[in-house]
């Protein structure tokens, strides 16, 4: 038989009113997003302004620096944008071919492939396959503590086992017997 507990229970808590809904007529209602969506807006356009300025600055005073240049200043700037550019993309082939190969490692060890980003950082392959090889061995020896300690069994509790007792029933039937 089911019955609603919550039926007797003493009632405690004081009443609580409900909040007064705000009601809004649709002119109400539209001008306040209109307000609040022309708020937003004037906010981003400023931040955008802000930004255009500063990369206007930033063009004018780059602009400035190139005039006085010579040509051979120039080449040589330019030159070594080029190699900027070059080292940071070949930065990032690097860091892409590593993080591949950690997933790959990572997979073969049985290990989660989410490891892979944070492993990628320390940068260097060698330090990344040691770093998987601890996590390996440490975690295969916590699995295996904790397969033995699921595994263990307690001892007998009724005592020894043995047929060799003083107390063997067998051997009181055969004691018996040969008297």
């Amino acid at each position: 038989m089911e019955m609603d507990l919550q039926y007797f229970a003493e009632d405690t808590a004081e009443p609580t009113k409900e909040p007064e809904k705000l009601e809004f007529t649709h002119e109400e209602l539209e001008a306040k997003i209109n307000s609040e969506y022309d708020r937003r807006m004037q906010k981003q356009q400023a931040k955008f302004d802000e930004q255009l300025k500063q990369a206007r600055e930033e063009g004018l005073t780059e602009g400035q620096k190139r005039a006085k240049m010579s040509a051979k200043e120039k080449e040589d700037e330019a030159q070594k944008e080029r190699e900027a550019a070059l080292s940071k993309r070949e930065a990032e082939l690097n860091k892409r071919e590593l993080t591949a190969n950690t997933v790959d490692l990572l997979s073969q060890k049985g290990l989660p492939k989410g490891l892979a980003d944070s492993l990628v950082e320390l940068g260097d392959a060698d330090k990344i396959s040691e770093v998987v090889e601890t996590l390996q061995k440490s975690t295969e020896q916590k699995v295996n503590e904790q397969v033995k300690e699921r595994m263990r069994q307690d001892p007998p509790a009724n005592g020894s086992s043995t047929l060799d007792s003083e107390n063997d029933p067998f051997k009181q039937i055969i004691n018996s017997y040969t008297k």
